[in-house]
């Protein structure tokens, strides 16, 4: 029941990356790349123009030398962080980010009474089993269940008119009451009262009126 209203209500992804993701790229290069594909686009819709023909070239080799120099960055900038306490596994994770090479994260895999679960949906069904345990009444103290029970016998008063308090209008001297009995706050170094911010936002406002 939960998985199916999960599957329902919790928009999924398909976990494939068009493109695998690397550590050096940058905005940058995200520009570098779309202008030399919309100089072939435009080059493809106009084939023979000498003129869009150069436009492609320069563009496509200024994306090679973004993307050149950005992954050159990075890994001198990664080199100089590595010491001798550094782990291989930590080093050798690095070089394959580098390389572009992606391994999707592994499903999770849950140890129950020594058995390993790896199904996805039976690990969503452990996991909703526990989560159920736990938040269940039986779980908690006697005493906290015998006042459970006393609270829910209780009836509560929904009704109401609009002559409630909550119900009038919040007039402005409503407002200058509420201020009044706020605590101060620290605003751009100086200890200012909400009431004071007011005074100056309305001065403010009325030169503009």
């Amino acid at each position: 029941m939960l998985h199916s209203a999960a599957l329902n209500s919790i928009p999924r992804t398909s976990g494939y990356f068009p493109k695998r993701p690397v550590p050096w790229w940058s905005p940058v290069c995200t520009t570098a790349v779309r202008e030399k594909r919309a100089a072939f686009s435009r080059l493809r819709r106009n084939r023979g123009d000498p003129t869009l023909l150069e436009d492609f070239r320069r563009a496509r080799a200024r994306a090679r030398r973004v993307l050149k120099e950005a992954r050159r960055a990075s890994w001198k900038a990664y080199v100089s962080s590595i010491n001798t306490k550094t782990p291989l596994t930590q080093v050798f994770r690095r070089v394959c980010k580098m390389a572009g090479k992606f391994s999707p994260s592994s499903p999770p895999v849950l140890k129950v009474n020594g058995i390993k679960i790896m199904d996805g949906l039976t690990v969503a069904n452990t996991m909703a089993e526990a989560f159920a345990k736990v938040s269940s009444r039986d779980s908690r103290p006697l005493s906290v269940r015998h006042e459970l029970r006393a609270k829910e016998r209780t009836v509560l008063d929904f009704t109401g008119n609009e002559n409630e308090s909550y119900n009038h209008i919040f007039t402005l001297r409503d407002l200058h009451s509420a201020l009044s009995l706020s605590a101060a706050t620290l605003l751009l170094g100086q200890t200012t009262s909400h009431m004071q911010c007011y005074d100056t936002w309305v001065r403010k406002r009325s030169h503009f009126f």
